[in-house]
Formats: C-alpha cells, structure tokens, sequence
C-alpha cells in the first residue's frame, strides 16, 4: 500500500501545474520543502505515480517534471484536490480512519494510522475515542487489545452500515459530484477516489455493479436519481467487499419471506448473475434480502403512467390533507397539479409499505432539503404526526424530507404563471391554420392552443365551453357562452 505524506502531496499538485520540467530548488522555495526531504521523497513520489500511469521524469541540470497523458493527469489532480481537502480538515480525517479501522483486512494499529494520517499517536488516540462514540450508534464496539491492534464487535448489518457511512462522510461534498460521474458514463477510474494513497473504492468492481443495478432498474421500468444510483452502488460494493472476506448478513425476520415476494427482490435476483458471473462470487437468498431491503431504502419512480384507480384513496386523501395544511400555515391557496398530486400519492402509498417492512428509509439529499427547504421541512414534521396516528408507522426524518419536496414542487408549481387556454377558429385552410398557430404560439408562449376549428365547426357548435380564449380570423356574431373573442388577421399582421 503507497503511503502519500502531506508534503507529498504539496509537492504533486505543484508539479501537475507544469508542462515543463522544474528545478528542485524552485520546487523547494514555491512549496517550502526542505530540498533534501524531496530528494529523499523522490522514490515515494514515483511509486504513487505508478497506480496512475504516470512517472516522474528527472532531467540533469534541468529539473523534474510528471509525464503521462493530460487524461490521466487530470485524474490525478481531481483525486489529490479532494485527499487536500481531508488533509486540511480533522472532521475528514476521523471519518477516513474510522472508515480504515471498519473496512480493512486487517485492522491497522495507532502506528499505522498515525503514518498514513500523518498525525502523532496522541492524535490518533483522540480520533478512536470520538470514532468510538460515534459507532455507539451503530451498536458497535471498538475494542483495543495488545499486540493486535483494534477488533470490531457488531452485527454484520450495523457494521456495513458504518462502513457506508464513513465513505459517505470521507466523500462529503463531493458525493454529489462522484455520482453524476458514476451514473453518467462507464469510465471505471473515474468511480474511486485516492486517499492518502488508501484506495477506499476498487475501481474494477463498478462497472460491473453499474450494469446490474440498470438491469434492475430496467426490470422495474422505474428511474432512480445519480445520488440514489450510487448510493444503492456502494451498497453492494460493501456486500462484495463483506462476503470475499467471509463475512455474511442472515436475513431470518417476520419481514423476510414478504420481502421475497415484491418484485424488487425478483428484479435483484433475475439480475443476480451479472454479479456473479463477473465477479466470481456467490451471494445466497440472505443476501438478495438485504440488498432488496437496500433498494426499497431508495426512491424509485416509475416511467410508466400510473392509473390513478391504482392508488388507494386514503392516499390520495392524505396528500389532499397535507395540502390544506400547508394552505392554512401559508395563509394561500395552492393550486393542485394533479399529477404531481397522484405522484405524492404513489410515493406515500411505497414509503409507508417500506417502513412496515422494515426498512430503513435514505435520502442523500437531506442536508440540502433541511437546508435549502426550511418552511417545507417543517410543515413537512407537522403532518408526519398526522401520517403516524393514521398509518401506526413513525415517519422518518429521511421521509419527511421526500415529503418537504413533494411540497415544494407544488409551490414551485403554484407561482408558474397559468397558461390560458385558447381554441383559434379559421376559416381560410388547413395551411393559413397552421401559420396562424405558429405565430401565436411564437408571439404568445402564454397561450396553450387546445385546437383549431374551421367556421362550419363553429356553426355546427362543435366548439368546447371550457376554454379562457377564442381567437378568430373573422367576427363571431352569435354566443359561445360569453368566452372573450379575439379578430385577428389570418396572418398575424395585425
């Protein structure tokens, strides 16, 4: 394992800034490396090159300089931005070495962790005190024994659950980046993330792991955000990583045998062999459980237009209630889309059934929600109280931040300016029709033209009453139940 020091990794992001060769000495008096530190650190510098393909070049009388492809270079530059900025920050570097002490074959020992964090062993000690607070929370004892560093004590279920949540805090703000680039294209180097020159992510595994989880989202016929994509992608690479390692998850619950009968864990298991297959492993039925369980954690949405006769009406009755509560805390009526209102029905309906499972609801989004949508998430807290009298299940924080977005996407709705609804009646032929019709659409995006009629439709009374606007090519002298009338030239021209 290449250990990358934090002068090391000053002195890379240096060098990567040049096409050309540098003298050590400018090195030396840029990054304030003491010369003979970097001549001893060369040999290092060149063996973390190497994972990337890339070498360091010294030229006599001259200076040093990183060769390789620009593509592979800016690799390496993204990797080490986001290793500087664990180096710059204690929170990041207790998140990587609780990530280390969870994950690894072997548990390092404080001197381990002190010479890959860079940190004195006082340091280090203080770090596993907080880590071991923190893994309180997952019913996890750290366990410190002489000669042999640290053992981990749990179950298996808590214990990939920590290791998530380690790379999900190491990732930090990045996170968001990384899966766009996971859910967007198939370059594997892309996918891991070097830190400290510890490859938390083998890179090997995702495209793979990527090919299965669009299987089953194909199965499904449902989408799934980048951040639930990759989420749900770093479960299973933790199984893979748990299993190769001997450790297994047992699924033996009252949920279980209902579990095996969603289409979720049909969709995972017809998909299984693209795992196996490709990377020789074996995972049994309490495996397919809990990655099922897993999936159901995330929010998946249909592409397929859902019949509104399918939903239960007490969902549809409770969104209408969410609704009117959050009409009276606004103190404004909201207008409601019915789509994005049999939406919010369907998503309620699938987190209520996933909750009775058992199921731990995700959202990675939920810093941002609680963030960025304050009044929502409260009003969202408030008739969560509502929904657990209603549905005996405690609604989650996770949950409740779904629910503040269906919220505010209604709001969001409420301020777009409505359409006016418009029927153009045009007696001149079907191609003046049509040049009328662009050219209002064109000049009036406010418009929404349901229709164009000819003047014998019109006698013939064929036109709908349910319309804001008629706009005419010639004057209408009897009654269309008083709907405002526009003339117009057959040509727009005035």
């Amino acid at each position: 394992m290449v250990k990358i020091k934090g002068r090391i990794l000053k002195a890379l992001l240096y060098l990567l800034e040049y096409d050309y060769p540098v003298s050590l000495k400018k090195v030396s008096e840029d990054t304030g490396i003491n010369i003979n530190t970097l001549r001893k650190d060369m040999q290092s510098i060149s063996d973390f090159l190497k994972n990337y393909e890339l070498s360091i070049v010294a030229r006599p009388n001259v200076g040093i300089k990183i060769e390789g492809s620009n593509e592979k270079k800016k690799i390496l530059k993204e990797e080490l931005r986001i290793t500087e900025d664990i180096f710059n920050s204690t929170e990041n570097k207790i998140w990587l070495a609780s990530y280390l002490l969870l994950a690894s074959k072997r548990t390092p020992t404080i001197e381990e962790l002190s010479d890959i964090l860079d940190k004195s062993r006082p340091t280090i000690n203080a770090y596993i005190k907080k880590i071991r607070e923190w893994l309180k929370d997952f019913n996890i004892i750290l366990i410190g024994e002489p000669g042999r560093g640290y053992v981990i004590k749990g179950e298996e279920y808590d214990i990939r659950s920590a290791i998530k949540s380690s790379i999900k805090n190491i990732l930090s703000y990045n996170f968001d980046n990384i899966a766009i680039k996971f859910s967007s294209h198939n370059d594997s180097q892309a996918f891991g993330q070097n830190i400290f020159g510890v490859r938390i992510l083998k890179t090997s595994y995702f495209p793979t792991i990527k090919k299965f989880v669009e299987g089953v989202l194909s199965d499904l016929k449902v989408v799934i955000n980048p951040q639930d994509m990759f989420s749900f992608a770093l479960d299973i690479y933790i199984t893979l990583e748990r299993i190769l390692r001997g450790f297994r998850i047992v699924c033996e619950d009252e949920t279980s045998k209902t579990i095996e009968n969603t289409k979720e864990y049909g969709a995972i298991s017809r998909n299984l062999k693209i795992l196996e297959n490709n990377l020789k492993i074996e995972l049994d039925n309490s495996e397919i459980i809990f990655l099922t369980k897993k999936f159901l954690s995330i929010r998946a949405e249909s592409f397929e237009n859902i019949p509104s006769e399918s939903i239960p009406e007490i969902y549809l009755k409770k969104v209408g209630e969410i609704i009117d509560f959050a009409e009276s805390s606004l103190g404004f009526v909201i207008e409601r889309d019915p789509e994005l209102m049999k939406m919010f029905a369907m998503h309620l309906k699938g987190a209520v059934e996933k909750i009775k499972l058992g199921v731990n609801i995700e959202n990675p989004l939920l810093r941002t929600i609680k963030r960025e949508y304050t009044f929502a998430f409260g009003i969202a807290k408030k008739v969560s109280e509502n929904l657990f009298r209603s549905f005996r299940v405690a609604i989650p924080e996770e949950e409740i931040g779904y629910i503040a977005t269906y919220i505010m996407a209604l709001l969001e709705s409420a301020k777009l300016p409505r359409k006016i609804k418009t029927i153009v009646i045009c007696p001149m032929g079907i191609a003046t029709s049509k040049i009328l019709y662009y050219r209002l659409i064109q000049e009036f995006p406010n418009l929404d033209i349901v229709e164009t009629f000819s003047f014998k439709e019109t006698l013939e009374n064929k036109i709908p009453s349910d319309v804001d606007l008629i706009i005419s090519t010639t004057h209408i002298n009897f009654n269309l139940s008083n709907i405002p009338t526009i003339v117009v030239s057959p040509l727009l021209m005035r």
